[in-house]
Parts: structure tokens; C-alpha cells; sequence
């Protein structure tokens, strides 16, 4: 059985660049961001197992400044869509 989702999904579409360490790099649309992980839509040339470490970008420019990059973990991969883990810090 699944786990419950923890926070909200919001549907969006931004372009972001997926690095997987020495197999390469694509650019990727997500079809929901939430505060823990996405669904990203990428091409890569095979499919990713569950617990790959791959790197996550917004494919533009921040204030005239690259984005930042995130360490990602994929949760989940059927075809090209990917649900990537992201790195939660609670504040404060």
C-alpha cells in the first residue's frame, strides 16, 4: 500500500535539468512540485532503479544567477515519468 501523501502536490510545468553522474544530462518538465518530491517528464536512455542519486536544476536564471542544484533520489520511474525524493530541512 502506498504512503499517504505528506504535503500538497501543485501542478506545474517548469523545465528542469537532470543530471545522472556519468550517463548525462536532459532537460526534463515537471507535472507536480510538492515540498518532499516531483514527477518530472525526461528521456533518459534507460530507465532509472528506485534509489538513483541524480542532480535536479531549474533550467533558468535566478536574479542573473544560476539555480541552485539539488541532490535528488529517485522514488519511482515508468518510462519518462520519475518521482524524485527531494531533500526536506525543516526551518527554523
Amino acid at each position: 500500500m502506498p504512503e499517504p501523501q505528506r504535503y500538497e502536490m501543485i501542478e506545474v510545468a517548469l523545465k528542469i535539468r537532470i543530471t545522472w553522474p556519468d550517463k548525462g544530462t536532459v532537460i526534463g518538465i515537471t507535472r507536480y512540485v510538492s515540498d518532499d518530491e516531483t514527477l518530472l517528464v525526461a528521456d533518459f536512455d534507460e530507465v532509472p532503479a528506485p534509489g538513483t542519486e541524480m542532480l535536479l536544476q531549474l533550467d533558468c536564471t535566478v536574479l542573473e544567477r544560476e539555480a541552485p542544484i539539488v541532490k535528488a533520489t529517485v522514488l519511482r520511474a515508468d518510462g519518462q515519468e520519475i518521482i524524485f525524493r527531494l531533500p526536506v530541512e525543516k526551518a527554523g
